[in-house]
């Protein structure tokens, strides 16, 4: 028969491994909840990115006096976020996250919220 320090240490023993293997789980799973949610804010901003570019791109191909209203979020996931058009390149970027697509040529300036694209000679945003 085992004499009660034995079953005590053995029982401490089994508490602590429980308790040691709970946290390792809940640290992993914490890991793998923060890149899945990087993942999904990142896949946000190039959702952004290309749903601008596509705007652009059927400006382009429309007749003149086409015009369209179209809304980019003011917040992604509660991030903030810049989206600028600098040549031919729109940016968006995060912290330290930044998305350069190619883009075709357009004037104006892109918000976010409500922006109007139209196209009468040259493709404008907010202009």
């Amino acid at each position: 028969m085992k004499n009660s320090g034995q079953v005590s240490f053995e029982f401490f023993f089994v508490v602590a491994t429980v308790v040691v293997l709970t946290i390792v789980i809940a640290a992993l799973a914490g890991d793998r909840l923060n890149e899945l949610k990087s993942r999904q804010i990142n896949t946000r901003f190039t959702d952004i990115a290309y749903a601008v570019k596509s705007e652009i791109d059927i400006a382009h191909s429309m007749a003149p006096g086409y015009m369209r209203d179209f809304e980019l979020p003011d917040s992604v996931e509660g991030d903030n976020y810049s989206v600028v058009i600098t040549g031919n390149s729109l940016t968006v970027s995060s912290g330290s996250k930044e998305y350069i697509i190619s883009i075709q040529p357009v004037s104006g300036e892109i918000n976010k919220g409500w922006n109007t694209i139209r196209k009468d000679d040259t493709v404008v945003i907010n202009g």
